[in-house]
């Protein structure tokens, strides 16, 4: 038997031990002595999440959180590692997403940084059944999601044809994407029937801070960047962002540049902001219009070089600029409610040079008919809208009621000049493609559209909770059309003036804490451009129905799984018997399965995975099969992302992490006559974070995988995977 002569003798006992047996009595007179201190340290219990997004701050500030990261307060809503704890795309207001009842998927920055992603397109990678387009495409137009088109905006307003330097991510605090059909907020642009893409930009702090940094290495790449945040005094406050770029290509002849400058004032009082954002940008290279199958996937006849530059090697640059300004003001009337309202001005300036070929396969033998081309576009966009936000509790419902009214105006002009260059072999090493002669005035037309496209439209949503757990959003849109535009081949204009009511509503239901099923039905509408058929067309409609869970769980666990069905009608086709003249009888359907899971255990310990199935098929089709399978989806994809950084020790600040892509094989053509094959890629980083600085490393596709990607060209292009390539980055910060 032991006994602890210490703790005896603090306790004001002696023991008295004969033998085996043990007595213990007070002492008859015993000098008092103190007790040692001693802490005792317990976890805090895990504050509700408030109802009232409005005291987010609040409860982000209380802590502690055993679920993950602790959050961090962003210009765009809280954080915690690499996951977005609120959403504002799909409802317009602040709300926690498992209360969304829809899929909606964000990559913070913090994902954007640790992945040293250079892209929009190379970012949107993490998000389920999402696809970016390349950065030898001029413009940003051909994004999809869940198989089919999908909008860009930028903070809640349109962002026509993503002109500019629209691969930037310098001014890119999160990436929100709304999946399926948006219309009761979103409905003008080229393409949302799939969802929508929102960047949602840096804003000034009142905190002062210097960012600064320089990304090169590989194919010649000089990326520097900077990030400036300074209050300028008493509720005003400044922050400007901007990059530059020049890189050559892999593939002969693509030297490209650009170049992003934004700088963002606000004005913030009582209770009233009032933010003016500018945006300056330019994109310059060589226009890549991609391989032709034959040579590439089919090499029966020839096999082509993988960095073939279709065209002369003196061919001109081709230039996308954007001028754009936005204001924004918000207002807080009372406790209940709330004025917000936005509204931007962008110009538009694209000119496109190009040689190109027309078919898949050669026209004769291995040669292919060279045409060169010209593309003069120019456009204006106004936008605007206007959100009246109340919040109020009627017994056990906390509601936020919402009415939003909007106005999206574009004029855009255009022509395609082409004329002819001569043939070319591509069946030698080295093809010699004719010298470029800029069509432009001197050759002829084959595509002209002047229009003017207006969307507008009123709706209404109310977003209640019952019982602290069963979450439903309810809405409605007057959604307004009205397109007047020319007949792309030369056939007189035409006027299309449609409204329609667009519903939206959901139901989310916390069934135990951290498991949240959901279900969802969505609608939308846009009109149709570039119109080449007889008569007016209709605008084109999508509908969408979704259910699955969402997931926030302890030990960092949160996730997003859904199953979906959208339908696109109103398809415009090609003729029988005319691929000039279109027809409006298409349809189309995407019916699978997305997922998305951010795991963060221990602290430094990341973890992203996100896996999608698309099955997305022509349903009816004026000329093609129906059961064909849609081009540049694939079956099956998906991402997963892991990254440690060290806490303690000698290695306290180093960080390594590594990812990797696939897909399954992709039809380049709604034909379905070529598929490029099944591909992965690998990717890893490791560095070094300072306090005032951080270096490292990135390789991208270690592997060195040589797969072709479908090309957003024109149908039926290939283009080859960028090969393994291996950057410096570094960063100083104060």
């Amino acid at each position: 038997m032991r006994i602890s002569r210490r703790l005896l003798a603090l306790s004001g006992l002696v023991a008295t031990i004969a033998g085996s047996a043990a007595q213990v009595a007070r002492a008859r007179e015993l000098p008092q002595q103190p007790l040692p201190e001693i802490t005792v340290r317990a976890p805090a219990p895990v504050p509700p999440l408030p109802r009232d997004p409005r005291l987010a701050v609040d409860w982000l500030l209380q802590g502690p959180w055993p679920n993950g990261p602790p959050p961090t307060l962003t210009t765009a809503g809280p954080v915690s590692g690499y996951r977005a704890l609120t959403a504002i795309s799909s409802t317009k207001t602040e709300t926690p997403i498992e209360r969304i009842p829809q899929t909606i998927q964000i990559v913070p920055r913090t994902v954007i940084d640790d992945q040293v992603s250079l892209t929009q397109s190379e970012a949107i990678r993490n998000v389920a059944g999402a696809a970016g387009v390349p950065p030898t495409v001029l413009n940003g137009v051909g994004y999809k999601v869940r198989g089919f088109d999908a909008e860009r905006y930028v903070d809640g307003l349109p962002n026509y044809i993503d002109a500019g330097d629209h691969t930037s991510l310098v001014n890119t605090e999160r990436i929100e994407v709304v999946k399926g059909p948006g219309g009761l907020f979103f409905q003008s642009g080229v393409g949302m029937t799939g969802g929508v893409i929102n960047t949602i930009s840096k804003l000034p702090g009142v905190a002062p801070s210097y960012r600064a940094g320089f990304i090169g290495g590989g194919q010649g790449l000089r990326n520097p960047w900077f990030d400036v945040n300074q209050p300028l005094g008493s509720g005003v406050l400044f922050r400007m962002t901007g990059e530059f770029e020049q890189a050559r290509h892999f593939i002969d002849v693509i030297e490209r540049g650009r170049f992003s400058l934004n700088p963002t004032l606000a004005f913030v009082k009582d209770g009233t902001s009032l933010t003016v954002q500018g945006r300056i940008s330019r994109r310059d290279h060589q226009v890549y219009v991609g391989l032709p199958a034959t040579g590439s996937l089919d090499r029966s006849l020839f096999t082509l070089r993988r960095d073939l530059f279709v065209g002369p090697p003196d061919l001109p640059k081709s230039t996308s600029e954007t001028l754009g300004v936005t204001a924004r003001l918000e207002h807080e009337i009372d406790s209940v409610w709330s004025l917000r309202s936005a509204a931007r001005f962008s110009e538009i300036r694209y000119r496109d040079r190009a040689q190109s070929y027309l078919s898949h396969a050669p026209d004769l033998g291995t040669s292919f008919v060279m045409f060169n081309l010209g593309t003069p576009w120019d456009a204006r966009e106004v936008s605007a809208n206007a959100d009246l936000i109340g919040r109020f509790t009627v017994g056990e419902t906390r509601n936020t009621l919402l009415f939003t009214a909007d106005y999206n105006r574009v004029a855009d002009s255009l022509a395609i000049w082409s004329s002819p260059a001569g043939l070319t072999d591509f069946a030698v090493p080295a093809p010699m493609f004719p010298a470029y002669r800029d069509p432009i005035g001197t050759g002829t037309i084959t595509f002209e559209a002047d229009n003017v496209n207006i969307n507008s439209g009123v709706a209404a949503q109310l977003q209640t909770t019952v019982w602290d757990r069963l979450h439903l959003v309810a809405g409605a849109r007057w959604a307004h059309v009205d397109f007047l535009g020319s007949q792309p081949f030369g056939s007189g204009r035409y006027h299309s003036v449609e409204s329609k009511v667009l519903p939206r509503f959901g139901v989310a239901f916390d069934l135990v804490a951290g498991v949240t099923p959901f279900a969802g039905y969505s609608e939308g509408l846009r009109a149709v451009r570039f119109f080449g058929g007889q008569g007016t067309p209709k605008p084109e409609e999508a509908e969408q129905i979704e259910a699955g869970v969402k997931l926030a769980l302890p030990y960092g666990i949160s996730a997003t799984l859904a199953a979906f069905d959208i339908t696109r009608r109103n398809v415009v086709s090609s003729a029988p018997g005319n691929p000039l003249l279109q027809v409006q009888t298409g349809e189309q359907r995407s019916r699978g399965f997305d997922a998305a899971v951010v795991w963060q255990p221990l602290p430094g310990l990341s973890m992203l995975a996100s896996y999608a199935h698309i099955d997305a098929r022509l349903t009816q089709d004026a000329v093609l099969q129906p059961g064909n399978r849609l081009d540049r989806v694939p079956a099956d994809s998906g991402r997963l992302w892991l990254q440690y950084k060290f806490q303690d020790g000698w290695l306290r600040g180093v960080s390594v992490g590594a990812g990797l892509y696939a897909a399954s094989r992709q039809a380049i053509g709604l034909d379905n006559r070529f598929f490029t094959p099944a591909y992965a890629t690998l990717d890893a980083r490791i560095g070094y974070d300072a306090e005032t600085w951080s270096v490292g490393i990135v390789g991208k596709n270690l592997t060195n995988s040589r797969h072709f990607e479908p090309y957003p060209y024109a149908q039926g292009r290939v283009a080859p995977a960028e090969p393994l390539t291996v950057l410096g980055f570094a960063t100083l910060k104060h």
